[in-house]
């Protein structure tokens, strides 16, 4: 019993001595695990199954700001951000359900000053020997300055792809308009061939000689009319300064001065008008044209253009036209119309002179019975006599008018002595007119009346005063007994 009981006393005290041991090396460990708990440089956390916290570290407690003991009276729920709390809760369930046996997150959490910290959370669980839940254990990193250098770096991709996608769409864009210049300067000097072929056939093909003139005066362009109209090739003309070819001798020095006048000024009066004009011909022919000349600023250098019509028939005809207007269609002589414009000029030319201007009004005395014995054909044979009579009773200078019917009017220009020579000229008529007129072998006496006033210079006298006082004259002369002559003179 007593050897039994040593031996019991022996087991016991070494099991004591084991015990002892055991506790010591607990006791170190603990003491280990909590330096390393309260000294690591990442947050350590206990969390209870409800999100509760058991145990947090001074490196987490920095993390989130708060004291150790504030940190107590929170859950993981209160101090999560809301974005990220069920990503975080699904995990967890999932480690509660043995689905997962740790997990890892990246997280932000919300400090106390109620800034967002990021945080690298890893999770894993510890269990009783009957496999109970007992808690979690949680190692937080503070990422934050990681997280805040990879958004400014994710920022700064973003920026710079964004800037490479703008540069990207600004050289399409610019390519884009490139093809769209290039298609449309194409298309532009296409139209461009196509409207100056135009205008070659249009110029080659208008009824209008086109001429045109740089700003030296040379001949640029010359088209076929011109050819036709001047007689010069455009191989002659191409080169040549215009007043050699087509401007008149006695205005070629004008057409200098002018394009000079021009060069240094910009005045004319040349442009932008319908001018009619002379020119001449290759061969020394002169013809009237009308011109329209243009100037045109090319690069800093006038260029004219001028497109001329040969409108010499229109001009002849013009003036036909207007001596038709003047003349007496019977007599040859001018009429009524042609009166009323030649006396007052002839007036104004003897008041400027201070010469005498006669005026003689005739009235033929027995034309009516030429007429009724003889008809109308006879009595225009005598008019065409009477006309003839006259101009051959006065000068080149003076001026016969068949006035209306049988009545006619003699202008004498340039009368030194007055009434004394403008009576010998109206007695050389009627000698001339006065006498028998034979047709089919019987005769008619045919004589005239004739009125006739003076005009001096310096008298204040209008043209229609003149010819009625003539024309009184002229009636006065007919009732004194026809076939004579009458004036303010003779009486």
């Amino acid at each position: 019993m007593v050897s039994n009981e040593i031996q019991l006393r022996e087991h016991l005290m070494a099991t004591t001595s084991r015990l002892e041991r055991s506790r010591e090396a607990a006791q170190a460990n603990e003491a280990r695990y909590r330096s390393m708990f309260e000294l690591a440089s990442v947050g350590i956390a206990l969390v209870a199954p409800n999100g509760a916290w058991i145990s947090v570290n001074d490196a987490l407690c920095s993390i989130v700001g708060y004291e150790a003991d504030e940190l107590m009276k929170l859950t993981i729920q209160d101090i999560t951000y809301p974005g990220d709390l069920s990503a975080d809760l699904s995990l967890l369930q999932q480690l509660i359900d043995d689905k997962i046996d740790h997990y890892h997150i990246e997280k932000r959490y919300l400090r106390k000053d109620g800034q967002v910290v990021w945080i690298a959370l890893g999770v894993t669980k510890k269990t009783d020997a009957l496999g109970r839940l007992e808690y979690f254990i949680s190692i937080i990193k503070d990422i934050n300055s990681r997280k805040i250098a990879e958004d400014s770096l994710a920022a700064l991709q973003r920026e710079l792809e964004q800037k490479v996608e703008d540069r990207t769409a600004q050289l399409l864009e610019a390519n884009r308009r490139l093809v769209e210049a290039i298609d449309q300067q194409i298309n532009s000097e296409r139209q461009l061939r196509k409207r100056e072929a135009e205008l070659r056939t249009i110029l080659e093909n208008t009824y209008d000689a086109y001429i045109a003139l740089d700003q030296a005066g040379l001949v640029t362009a010359w088209n076929q009319e011109a050819e036709n109209i001047f007689g010069w090739s455009a191989l002659e003309a191409m080169g040549r300064p215009l007043e050699e070819l087509i401007v008149p001798a006695g205005m070629a020095e004008m057409h200098r001065s002018g394009l000079s006048r021009y060069r240094a000024s910009g005045a004319t009066t040349m442009l932008d008008q319908r001018l009619e004009i002379p020119a001449r011909r290759k061969d020394g022919s002169t013809l009237t044209v009308e011109v329209r000349i243009k100037a045109l600023d090319i690069d800093g250098q006038a260029v004219f253009s001028a497109f001329l019509h040969d409108i010499t028939e229109r001009k002849e005809a013009e003036i036909r036209r207007e001596h038709e207007v003047r003349q007496d269609a019977l007599t040859g002589l001018l009429n009524r119309r042609a009166l009323a414009e030649v006396l007052p000029r002839a007036m104004a030319r003897a008041d400027r002179s201070g010469k005498y201007l006669g005026l003689l009004f005739l009235d033929l005395d027995g034309f009516k019975a030429v007429n009724d014995r003889f008809g109308h054909e006879a009595g225009d044979q005598v008019l065409c006599r009477v006309a003839a009579a006259i101009k051959n009773c006065i000068r080149e200078t003076d001026c016969a008018v068949r006035f209306a019917g049988d009545e006619f009017a003699v202008v004498l220009e340039g009368l030194m002595s007055g009434y004394p020579d403008a009576l010998r000229v109206a007695e050389k008529i009627l000698d001339a007119i006065s006498g028998p007129q034979h047709f089919h072998g019987q005769s008619v006496e045919l004589g005239a009346s004739i009125g006739v006033v003076v005009h001096a210079s310096g008298e204040e006298r209008l043209p229609a005063a003149l010819l009625r006082e003539a024309d009184h004259w002229m009636y006065r002369a007919k009732h004194a007994g026809k076939g004579g002559v009458l004036s303010p003179y003779l009486v």
